[in-house]
């Protein structure tokens, strides 16, 4: 199994509900920001774990809305960030839910999931700590390590 492949496992098996084709193009970019740092598989389903915790991939983190006051005070922005969390009270953007600071990241290439997963495959090489759920993203993705070279086994076995 590729790293595209088990990433989008991953994503599909965590998050059913996000639209096919942003589970795709986060996975092809994770993909490729995991072969350019010259990672593993499982330091992509990190990455993968990470989005999930973070952000969910929900539309309204990845297009901007969480970072826009207006839809923030709006009602149905109220009531989703009830639900399901603030982006750290606006401040964290993208995917990953980073937060800019001066010299770092914009808010252009923070929201653009290929330029973010850059970005973060970076950062999380050697800050993991940087994003509140770490310890429970690498655990997961041990996890899911785990079924992974359990899965490669069995069907090397051949046993049906």
């Amino acid at each position: 199994m590729n790293i595209f492949s088990a990433v989008l496992i991953v994503l599909a098996t965590r998050l059913p509900a996000i639209d096919p084709n942003v589970r795709a193009d986060v996975a092809d970019a994770i993909t490729i920001a995991t072969e350019l740092m010259q990672k593993d598989a499982l330091y992509a389903i990190e990455l993968a774990e990470l989005a999930c915790a973070e952000s969910g991939l929900a539309p309204w983190v990845l297009d901007g809305r969480a970072n826009d006051p207006v839809w923030r005070t709006s009602d149905i922005g109220k009531r989703t960030m009830r639900r399901v969390g603030d982006a750290d009270s606006g401040y964290s953007i993208g995917a990953w839910q980073v937060h800019q600071y001066p010299g770092g990241p914009t808010k252009e290439t923070l929201l653009n999931v290929y330029d973010a997963a850059l970005y973060v495959a970076s950062e999380w090489a050697v800050h993991p700590e940087r994003w509140s759920p770490w310890k429970r993203v690498k655990q997961q993705a041990a996890r899911w390590r785990g079924l992974y070279v359990l899965n490669e086994q069995h069907r090397e076995s051949g046993v049906e």
